[in-house]
């Protein structure tokens, strides 16, 4: 069977993940294993970086820093959290990174 087309163009061997997708799978992940169900609002995302390739069939492992938190000054049943969020990829190689705050529920004291 004759190659395609593209593929004396390609960078890759291989076929390449969509950056969007990466990204998004990150989101998906770190929202249902840090926030879901707890977050009042989504502040922001920042220093999103996409330093090595993500082909398609890659396995990713998502890690979740929480870089910093302190109470919210509008809201004492809240608490305002810097996250760091990077994926890695079967080989353990950083694919990609992103920070994001979010103003998250405060547990009530039991």
């Amino acid at each position: 069977m004759a190659g395609l087309w593209f593929e004396e163009f390609a960078a890759f061997e291989k076929p390449l993940a969509k950056s969007l997708m990466t990204l998004g799978t990150m989101i998906r992940v770190s929202v249902n294993e840090t926030t879901l169900g707890t977050t009042f609002a989504y502040l922001g995302m920042s220093n999103v970086t996409f330093p090595a390739p993500v082909f398609q069939g890659d396995t990713l492992r998502i890690r979740t820093t929480v870089e910093s938190c302190r109470q919210c000054g509008s809201r004492p049943e809240a608490w305002i959290v810097n996250f760091l969020h990077n994926a890695r990829n079967q080989n353990g190689v950083l694919v990609t990174a992103r920070k994001h705050v979010a103003r998250v529920r405060r547990r009530t004291a039991a």
